[in-house]
């Protein structure tokens, strides 16, 4: 049900001219939430392969709303067919402690601002916790490179619905979030700086740790 975000997709599936969209293996739709739950449901359609968080696969399965609180409650689903999903994830970056130079930090830190700014973090695999070990001598040598890194990152257009309001959410539920990125520190208009915030306590609850941002935010949890 991404009908705007996946409109240029659906135009290159439909203008594709190879055997499998010829011979209707393979097409595209769109209409958002509601074309979505239209397909879904149709008697022709036998299994169901879906991206998301799980408010999607709630959604698709048992349907939204009151009625669709009931039904999950209840244990009837809506969607009475095979339905596996992709429900989205914290995607965590291990550092391993070592004795590295500075042209390793320097390297290592950028691979790692890339997972963050690749394709605006709006991938289902962008790196969102940093996990580093607090006894490690070089660690605030790297976070210092990796704050250059992300500070030298251009800024991207957040194009996917959303991303400003859960930007927020992350900077407000931490007064520590540090934001980099934009020519002397001027957000373009549609962009959002990256978001860093250091320091997340290892601790269940924690926002940072429990839910996918999917925009340009990386914790650090030492």
């Amino acid at each position: 049900g991404r009908g705007g975000v996946r409109a240029g997709g659906r135009r290159a599936v439909g203008g594709g001219r190879g055997p499998r969209v010829g011979g209707g293996c393979v097409g595209g739709t769109g209409g958002g939430a509601e074309g979505g739950a239209g397909v879904v449901v149709d008697e022709r359609v036998d299994a169901v392969d879906i991206t998301g968080g799980h408010r999607t696969y709630d959604a698709v399965v048992g349907g939204s709303g009151e009625e669709g609180e009931r039904r999950r409650a209840a244990g009837t689903p809506l969607l009475g067919k095979p339905v596996t999903a992709e429900l989205g994830c914290v995607s965590p970056v291990l550092i391993v402690p070592e004795r590295w130079d500075r042209a390793d930090l320097n390297a290592q830190a950028r691979s790692v601002a890339g997972m963050v700014a690749n394709n605006g973090s709006f991938n289902c695999n962008a790196a969102k916790v940093i996990l580093t070990s607090r006894h490690w001598p070089q660690r605030e040598a790297f976070l210092r490179e990796l704050r250059e890194a992300l500070a030298g990152a251009p800024l991207r257009q957040a194009w996917y619905p959303g991303a400003a309001d859960r930007w927020a959410k992350f900077a407000e539920r931490y007064p520590q979030t540090e934001s980099y990125g934009g020519e002397d520190g001027a957000t373009p208009e549609g962009a959002l700086p990256w978001a860093f915030i250091p320091e997340v306590p290892a601790e269940a609850g924690e926002l940072a740790l429990t839910e996918e941002s999917f925009c340009g935010v990386v914790a650090e949890c030492p």
